[in-house]
C-alpha cells in the first residue's frame, strides 16, 4: 500500500516538474497602449493589451477591454544581449503606429513590416525614411 502511495506521489512530482515549462509560457505580459496601431494590416484600437505564448511558434496580442486579438507567428525570433524587460516596440510613420516587437523577456518576436507601412516609410519622394521609436513596457499578469 505505501509503495502504491510513493509511485503516485513520485508520478505526480513528475507530472508537476514537467509542466511548469508550459505554465511559464502561459504566463501573460500586459501594457496600456494609449494609440491606436496596426499589426501587420489589422488595425488595432487604444486599450490595455495583453500578450502571451499559446505555443511554440504562436503569440497573441488581445485588446483586454474590446476582445480583440492578433495572433502573431514568432517565424522570426530575436534575442537580446543582456536581459530585457517585457515590452511592445511600436515604428511611427506620420501620425501611424506599427508594432514591430513583441519582448516577453530576453527573447522577442520581429514582425515583418506590412505593405502599408513600406508605402508610409517610402513617403512622396521615393526614398526610404526612417520611422520614429516607441517603446512601452510591459507588466508580468
Amino acid at each position: 500500500m505505501k509503495s502504491k502511495f510513493y509511485g503516485v506521489l513520485t508520478m505526480l512530482a513528475a507530472t508537476m516538474v514537467l509542466a511548469l515549462p508550459a505554465l511559464n509560457a502561459q504566463s501573460a505580459v500586459g501594457a496600456d497602449v494609449p494609440f491606436s496601431f496596426y499589426v501587420g494590416d489589422k488595425a488595432m484600437e487604444a486599450g490595455h493589451y495583453q500578450a502571451r505564448s499559446t505555443s511554440d511558434t504562436l503569440e497573441i496580442l488581445q485588446n483586454r477591454d474590446s476582445d480583440a486579438a492578433a495572433f502573431l507567428l514568432k517565424a522570426v525570433r530575436i534575442q537580446a544581449k543582456h536581459d530585457q524587460q517585457p515590452k511592445l516596440v511600436f515604428e511611427k510613420c506620420g501620425n501611424q503606429y506599427f508594432l514591430a516587437q513583441v519582448w516577453d523577456g530576453d527573447t522577442g518576436i520581429q514582425l515583418p513590416r506590412s505593405k502599408h507601412e513600406k508605402e508610409l516609410l517610402l513617403g512622396a519622394n521615393g526614398s526610404a525614411g526612417s520611422p520614429e521609436i516607441m517603446v512601452l513596457a510591459m507588466n508580468r499578469e
